[in-house]
């Protein structure tokens, strides 16, 4: 049995006019499966939760189709990662994961034929404090960016996340922190960027982490330090090519351990999600999870 989480409005409602592709192409696999809708905010967790916890299958199937966003819901709602295996079909405006994974993009018939034919892959994951996360975890000025794109009006998706991009560089503040790295001691950084992950993608295709491998237990903490802002637009020409660590204004860690430690609790980016009123905390989860991906 297949459990399917199926966002209908990612991919400006892709996802949900490809349903009956999908359906056939299972009823033409004579694959059993369950589909459900994520009809809110924080439903497709709820979802998750409810099936793992009451499935009796040694592994659960579940599959999300959706964007980082849905996909971030599933696996923070997930009762047990450990007996789950986990498949995405990718129907969102960054999919940065699905990028990482190498898996196909908006195709509803061989998003699951990829998960069919393929066997789930130990994969690590970011546990952000009790809140698990699949890809990046991060502050600073892709925070603002968010912000921006939840607060726009007209533009919305890619276009929306640059233009709003534009108005951050012009405007955001450093973010100020010591960092202490495997209970090390207390670095500072004044840092634009403060990335943690697990995957190599975000902003919608942006190479963060050139060097993240999804299953090696390691996190890969990206700094990009306070720099003149005459250099910004520069330097993200360059992170648009993956060459962010090039840089000299780049910082790297890797490390099993990371914390933040901030005069006030900053606003987290896991996965795409804005998340308030928390500390910076996060460890990796080494295959913590089974997931279909290359």
């Amino acid at each position: 049995m297949i459990h399917i989480i199926l966002n209908p409005v990612a991919g400006k409602g892709k996802a949900k006019k490809n349903e009956g592709d999908l359906i056939g192409f299972l009823t033409e696999r004579r694959v059993e499966y369950k589909l459900y809708h994520s009809l809110h905010v924080g439903h497709a967790a709820e979802l998750a939760r409810e099936i793992t916890e009451n499935c009796k299958d040694e592994f659960c199937e579940l599959v999300c189709v959706g964007g980082d966003g849905t996909l971030h819901e599933v696996v923070s709602g997930i009762a047990d990662p450990a007996k789950v295996k986990l498949g995405l079909i990718p129907f969102g405006t960054g999919n940065d994961f699905a990028k990482a994974c190498k898996l196909p993009i908006k195709n509803v018939v061989e998003g699951m034929r990829f998960i069919l034919d393929h066997e789930a892959k130990p994969t690590d994951y970011i546990l952000l404090n009790d809140t698990r996360s699949i890809n990046v975890v991060g502050m600073g000025i892709d925070v603002d960016v968010l912000e921006r794109c939840a607060k726009a009006k007209i533009f919305k998706g890619k276009i929306g996340y640059y233009i709003s991009l534009i108005a951050s560089l012009f405007k955001f503040r450093w973010n100020k922190y010591q960092v202490r790295i495997d209970g090390g001691e207390e670095v500072f950084h004044s840092a634009m960027i403060t990335a943690v992950c697990n995957g190599n993608y975000f902003g919608g295709g942006m190479n963060m982490s050139p060097e993240s491998v999804l299953d090696d237990g390691v996190l890969n903490v990206v700094i990009v330090n306070e720099m003149k802002k005459s250099r910004m637009p520069g330097i993200f020409m360059g992170f648009m090519k993956g060459k962010i660590l090039e840089y000299d204004v780049t910082t790297q860690y890797k490390c099993k351990e990371v914390e933040f430690i901030t005069d006030a609790k900053p606003v987290i980016n896991a996965d795409g999600e804005l998340i308030h009123g928390q500390n910076f905390k996060c460890r990796i989860v080494p295959k913590g999870i089974l997931m279909y991906r290359a």
